[in-house]
């Protein structure tokens, strides 16, 4: 079973989410996804595994494939206990000879690895994914994949081809009248625009992504897109607008028990607050959250709010006792 606790990555905020909202089951057959459990055939019910709540949490999705259950509100990483876990479950998809729920591991397991910006992990199980997808026939996941995907080449320099694919598998999985997860692909690619320089672009994704949230109450990814608003109102030269987004994520993941958000959106409001000449100010707020984590220290995420913390103290820095 792979399982998780709150916080960490996407909090549990004990909100239900049911099969007909976001059509995850789409058409499937027994044979593609069995086991599937809801409240006898109808499907507008949470689905339910046995002894855990329905639905309580984002990006949980309980579909029981004969004896794996594969639950998604990640812990925090994917470099130690979190890899080991990604890598239990996609052992036993294939034992239990499932290829819809080996294709959502590859999935999941891309959002994890995007979230901690580890590239070369995210595009070998985009492309794993997407081969078994385009076997199997998963339009859901062949859309999340091509997503993933490109991501990872507009991250390698190859920014046109990259923004291409990505935005051509945010209009496919549009096209499956799916919700869910909108809001996580539309991050991704305002993201990527903005990184690029397509600075309207990626603020209309963002934006988008926002009001989706709204509606949908799937807030998981919440203070990523307002963290992710700040940073392409600091390319807008907007610093004031730029630090209440930054501000806004902070206390969004702090009130989720989202510690990787919290510790993205502190190390972009340090860096804003260095730039400003407050390195002392910068160095008290990003100093706590780093010093909360104990692995994961070797993802890009964690290198370079350490890096940060490094110029910052003008010494080496040594993480002291976590706090409890």
């Amino acid at each position: 079973m792979v399982y998780a606790q709150r916080g960490f990555f996407f909090p549990s905020i004990g909100a239900t989410y049911q099969a007909e909202r976001h059509k995850i089951a789409g058409n499937l057959t027994n044979d593609q996804a069995p086991g599937i459990q809801g409240n006898g055939d109808n499907l507008s019910a949470p689905l339910q595994t046995p002894g855990i709540a329905p639905y309580t949490a984002p990006l949980y999705y309980n579909f029981q494939t004969a004896e794996l259950t594969v639950g998604f509100v990640p812990d925090v990483f994917g470099s130690n206990r979190r890899q080991v876990e990604s890598l239990a479950a996609q052992t036993e998809a294939q034992r239990v000879r499932s290829a819809f729920s080996l294709a959502m591991v590859h999935g999941l397991t891309c959002a994890v690895y995007w979230s901690l910006e580890v590239r070369p992990a995210l595009a070998e199980h985009a492309a794993a994914g997407m081969t078994l997808s385009i076997e199997h026939g998963f339009p859901h996941h062949i859309a999340q994949c091509m997503v993933w995907r490109g991501w990872a080449l507009a991250g390698e320099g190859q920014i046109e081809s990259g923004l291409s694919l990505l935005r051509e598998g945010v209009a496919r999985y549009r096209q499956t009248e799916s919700l869910s997860l909108v809001a996580l692909f539309l991050a991704a690619l305002g993201e990527a625009a903005g990184r690029a320089g397509k600075l309207q672009e990626g603020h209309d994704a963002v934006v988008e992504a926002l009001s989706i949230v709204a509606r949908t109450e799937e807030r998981c990814i919440e203070p990523e897109l307002h963290r992710l608003q700040g940073g392409l109102f600091r390319l807008l030269c907007q610093e004031q607008d730029a630090e209440a987004c930054l501000h806004r994520a902070i206390t969004i993941a702090r009130e989720q028990g989202a510690k990787l958000w919290e510790l993205r959106a502190v190390t972009s409001l340090a860096r804003l607050w260095r730039d400003q000449g407050k390195r002392g100010e910068a160095l008290d707020v990003l100093a706590p959250i780093y010093n909360w984590f104990t692995e994961g220290l070797d993802t890009p995420v964690l290198k370079e709010a350490k890096a940060l913390l490094e110029e910052l103290s003008d010494s080496p820095f040594v993480i002291s006792a976590r706090p409890a």
